[in-house]
């Protein structure tokens, strides 16, 4: 796996497990987005799509 699919771990059980280092991106990259933006904030940075993408197309 590449990119984003080293952070994320799928077992035969259905559980997902996340690296912490991906977890803790997250306020970081949002921060960065809404910084300057007019209008409703951001909520999900890019890295929570590509976690999205990951789960249902393996």
């Amino acid at each position: 796996m590449t990119g984003i699919g080293k952070s994320i771990t799928i077992s035969k059980k259905g559980r997902i497990l996340l690296r912490s280092k991906l977890l803790r991106s997250w306020d970081r990259e949002l921060e960065v987005m809404n910084r300057e933006k007019k209008g409703r904030p951001f909520e999900f940075p890019p890295s929570y799509l590509m976690i999205i993408h990951v789960i249902f197309n393996p």
